[in-house]
Order: C-alpha cells, then sequence, then structure tokens
C-alpha cells in the first residue's frame, strides 16, 4: 500500500493549529482560569482536544456489577396511583372566607392598649469617681433563681389616690364637726343666758312676795279690802309678765343636769301656785273681809220664800217684832222672830218666825253634819279660811326658793359650759 499524499490525508487538529494563528487568550487554559476566576470555583477536568474524558472514579461500578438506581422519593407514589396534594392549612371549606388573625397588640372593643413598657437605662460604663470598672448593683447577691418581673405601680397610685380622698373627706368631716359643735357651742350659750334670765326673774318675784305679805297678812285684819287692793297691785308687779314658759322651750333644756331641769320645773309649778293662791286671797278678802274683821255668824236659820228654803244668819231672837225688842236669857225660846242677814255684813230685819212663807226657822247647832258643813265654830269660818290661805302661800315660797337656788345654779353652768353632744356632762347641781 502507498503512503497517501499530503493532499489525500485527513485535515487534523495539528495541522489546524500549525496552519491558523492563535488569538491571545483564545487556548484551553486560559478559558478555564478566566472561568474560575469569575465563578470561584475549578473548572471540570476537561480532556485535551482529541482525547476523551475520564468518567468520575466514584460512579463507575467495578466490571461485572451494574449501578444501582437511587431510592424513590418518599413523595412519589406507587405505580399505578397518583399522589394526593395535601391542602394547605389556612384554606377555609368552600363557601367561607378565612377570617384574619387579631393583632396580638390589638386591644378588645372599650379597652385602651397599655403603652409598652420604657426600656430601663443601661447602668453606666463607668464610676463618677472613677476605677475604670462599672459597678455591678449585683456582685455578691446570692442567685435565687429566675428574674424578678418588675410590677406596675399602677395599683399603688390607685390604692394611694383613694386614702388621699379617705382622708380629705374625713378632714372634712372634722372641720365640719367642729364648726358645727361651735356653732352649736354658741347657740347654747345664749339659750342658756336667757333661760337663767328667766329664772332669775321668777326667784326675784318670789323674793318681792316674801317681803310684802307679812304687811298683807296684818293689814287683813284691820282692813281687809285694803289688803285685797294691796295684793291686786302686787300680782301686777310681779307675775305679770313672768313666768314665761316658752323662754324653755328648746332642745339646751334637755342638756342641763337632770336635777336642774326637775328643779326648774319645781319652781314654776310653785310660782303659778303663788300666783293662784294670791288671787284666791284677794278674792276672798273682798267678799269676806268682814268676817275675818268683826267674826262670822254664831246662828243660822232657813228662811223660806216662794224660790224655796234660803240659809241665813240669825243675828238676835226678838220677842217684840214691831218694837224689835229683843229677848233676854231664857226667854228666847219664845221668840216671836229673829234679826236676820241673807249676806255678810248687811243690815238685819225682822223676819217672824215659822216655817211658812217669809219665815225663818232655827237651825239647830247640833249633829255631825252640821259640824261637817257650818263648822264647829261658825263664826270663826272666815278666820279659818283666811289661815289656811296664808299657810299656803306660806308654803309655796318656802319651797321656792329651794328650788330657785339649785335651777339657778344648774342654768349658771350650762350657761358658761353648755353641752351640745355626749361628750360632756354638766356638773351636778346640788340638792338632788
Amino acid at each position: 500500500m502507498h503512503a497517501p499524499s499530503a493532499s489525500s490525508r485527513p485535515y487534523f487538529a495539528e495541522d489546524l493549529a500549525l496552519s491558523t494563528k492563535k488569538k491571545p487568550g483564545t487556548d484551553l487554559a486560559a478559558l478555564k482560569a478566566r472561568l474560575a476566576k469569575k465563578t470561584g470555583k475549578a473548572a471540570p477536568n476537561v480532556p485535551p482536544p482529541g482525547q476523551p474524558a475520564e468518567p468520575p472514579a466514584e460512579d463507575v461500578p467495578p466490571p461485572g456489577q451494574v449501578v444501582e438506581a437511587a431510592p424513590a422519593a418518599e413523595d412519589v407514589p406507587p405505580p399505578g396511583q397518583v399522589a394526593e396534594s395535601a391542602a394547605p392549612a389556612d384554606v377555609p371549606p368552600p363557601g367561607q372566607v378565612a377570617e384574619p388573625p387579631p393583632p396580638a397588640d390589638v386591644p378588645p372593643p372599650g379597652h385602651v392598649a397599655e403603652p409598652a413598657p420604657e426600656p430601663e437605662p443601661a447602668p453606666p460604663q463607668d464610676e463618677p469617681f472613677g476605677g475604670g470598672t462599672a459597678f455591678d448593683p449585683s456582685a455578691g447577691v446570692i442567685d435565687v433563681g429566675g428574674d424578678i418581673t418588675a410590677k406596675s405601680n399602677r395599683g399603688l397610685m390607685a390604692v394611694v389616690a383613694v386614702a388621699g380622698i379617705g382622708f380629705g373627706a374625713m378632714v372634712g368631716y372634722l372641720l365640719h364637726q367642729i364648726s358645727s359643735k361651735k356653732e352649736f357651742v354658741e347657740v347654747g350659750r345664749k339659750k342658756g343666758a336667757e333661760m337663767h334670765a328667766e329664772v332669775k326673774q321668777v326667784a326675784d318675784a318670789r323674793k318681792t312676795v316674801a317681803l310684802q305679805i307679812k304687811d298683807i297678812k296684818a293689814l287683813a285684819q284691820q282692813d281687809p279690802k285694803k289688803a285685797a287692793a294691796q295684793i291686786q297691785s302686787l300680782l301686777a308687779e310681779t307675775f305679770e309678765k313672768h313666768p314665761k314658759v316658752d323662754t324653755l322651750f328648746g332642745w339646751q333644756l334637755a342638756a342641763v343636769h337632770p336635777t336642774g331641769v326637775k328643779k326648774v320645773f319645781d319652781l314654776y309649778e310653785d310660782a303659778n301656785g303663788l300666783k293662784s293662791d294670791l288671787m284666791y286671797l284677794a278674792g276672798f278678802l273682798e267678799q269676806y273681809g268682814d268676817a275675818i274683821k268683826s267674826g262670822g255668824p254664831a246662828m243660822f236659820g232657813v228662811f223660806a220664800n216662794e224660790k224655796g228654803a234660803k240659809l241665813v244668819e240669825l243675828v238676835q231672837p226678838l220677842c217684840d217684832l214691831e218694837t224689835k225688842k229683843p229677848c233676854e236669857g231664857k226667854q228666847a225660846a219664845k221668840a216671836v222672830g229673829y234679826l236676820v242677814r241673807e249676806s255678810i255684813g248687811a243690815e238685819p230685819v225682822p223676819v217672824p218666825r215659822g216655817v211658812g212663807d217669809k219665815q225663818v226657822v232655827p237651825l239647830v247647832p247640833d249633829g255631825q253634819i252640821f259640824n261637817y258643813a257650818i263648822g264647829m265654830e261658825p263664826n270663826k269660818n272666815a278666820q279659818v279660811v283666811f289661815n289656811s290661805l296664808m299657810r299656803r302661800i306660806d308654803a309655796r315660797l318656802e319651797n321656792m326658793a329651794k328650788a330657785e337656788k339649785i335651777a339657778l345654779t344648774a342654768l349658771k353652768n350650762y350657761a358658761e359650759n353648755p353641752t351640745v353632744d355626749g361628750e360632756d356632762v354638766q356638773p351636778d347641781p346640788g340638792g338632788g
């Protein structure tokens, strides 16, 4: 066989390389270098032109063995089945709309979101007095485990606010009580002074009566009518304006010592009784004064007329009506008539003896009924009544003198230091 000629042999790369002038940087080594520089990775092992690339040793099994297939992926179903696609967790059922979850920091309706606590300031890096090392406040403290959560001071502020309101209300109440008590004390002093002055007026009236009653008693024996006029003047002077019970009306009287209150009412009772007794005495002296001066009737008779029987005074038995000749001694039993008075102090007139019309019959002074109705000493009846009235007046004046002393002491104590609540107790005026 003949060697091929140059014109008939194949065209090889070497010939092309010899015949073609290479450009700078177009060779394979330079290309690999640039590629590695850009990607940061080494270029794959590319064989030179004309040589096959060797497969990696790890992927090539030994002679006589077959490369094992990679295990099937877990999500790949068996042959003949279709893989089920998992439904998204947040997809709602058909016909419904998914509700977006509320933001975690949004408060419920009607509430206000609490502001986030301010971050605590970072501890200073350096000590103010040098040293270079920051002070650690927890140094030397035994760790008991876990951090203590700082609590909000909102509850403490609420307690302080409530306490402040309560304290203010208490102070206001105390100030009001103090103010009210001062006002009550002033009112009590004023009313106490009025009550004391009123009782003093009654006491002065009692003293005036006590000084004049002795003169009135003596004057009644001589001139009963003049004595009666003097009593009327005394009543107008002493009891015209007093006692005035309405002056004692009020809550202040209840705060006076109980003994003083009792004596005040005793004094007023005796004062009213004294006034009544003086008025009765003046009327008695006006009507029966002559019986006190000259004595009252000693003999009584019954005078008959068209109206009925009338009790009269028998002044003297008569043995002759025309001459009005009196009967002497035992002749009185044979009297044909009597000198008769129909009222005390009147002029006697002759009246014939008998039980008929306008006749008089003697009333025998005998028996218990006569003594009860007329008295054992009829001629002294006026004096007996007068003396009885004077004894009652003296007793009134004595009782008033005792009561007014205690009443005035109790009212004076109250006027100087009135009691307006249950804290103070009035001192005992004595005589209880």
